[in-house]
């Protein structure tokens, strides 16, 4: 029995962890992102099992519709797509304007609600979730970058980024457990195209979530990127 989501996640996992370490200013935002990002977790319900179909632990996704596999693997993604544009063009974080914490949790909370249904009406109106989500994340950054014009660059840098780091650890996934893809995912059910022997569809969720993963953190508490010291 092969555990393709929890090896996918231990992959994922290296690249956060290595800015964690170098980056002790990117810290308490990158994981402030992961925990943000950990109710997207149970939408696995809605790609289990017709996206793909990955062995889990305890078998939870048959059973409740996600596993722990799905938190490690949105913690993950939200601290590398968060991080990734900072930590590569050596910039931080500074203030632009006071937020107080009220106001985080209530642009927080309207954010992820209304993401969440978002995908849910993907779903009820028949739009399988891993194009919608990715059509949710683009829709999101497009309207920060409106409201902030500064964001733009940053995010279309960070979702190039996302989708080169996201697909080296696919790589590396691939060449661990051979054919991963055509066993464990339903790519004839979709696009069914393959870039570099990654499905697109795969290339594009790390691309989208790189677009919003740049711009969320420093939309909702006010700050701006600045070249670091």
């Amino acid at each position: 029995m092969t555990y393709a989501f929890l090896v996918l996640c231990g992959f994922l996992a290296i690249p956060g962890a290595v800015i964690l370490l170098l980056r002790a200013d990117l810290r308490r935002p990158l994981l402030l992102m992961g925990a943000v990002a950990l109710p997207f977790a149970l939408t696995e319900r809605f790609f289990y099992p017709d996206y793909w179909e990955p062995v889990f632990l305890f078998n939870l996704a048959a059973r409740i519709g996600f596993g722990i596999e799905d938190f490690l693997f949105v913690f993950g993604l939200a601290v590398l797509t968060t991080g990734v544009y900072p930590f590569c063009l050596r910039q931080t974080y500074r203030a632009i304007a006071y937020r107080d914490v009220r106001s985080i949790v209530q642009r927080v909370g309207m954010m992820i609600g209304s993401a969440l249904v978002l995908s849910v009406a993907c779903v009820l109106i028949g739009v399988a979730l891993i194009w919608g989500s990715a059509v949710i994340m683009i829709g999101f950054a497009i309207v920060i970058w409106f409201k902030r014009p500064d964001l733009a660059v940053p995010g279309l840098i960070g979702a190039g980024l996302s989708c080169l780091a996201y697909g080296g650890i696919c790589l590396a996934l691939d060449a661990t457990l051979p054919e991963v893809f055509e066993l464990s995912w339903h790519t004839d059910r979709f696009s069914n195209v393959f870039i570099i022997g990654i499905p697109l569809e795969e290339l594009l969720y790390a691309t989208s979530a790189g677009m919003i993963g740049t711009v969320f953190y420093p939309f909702v508490w006010s700050k701006e990127f600045v070249p670091k010291g």
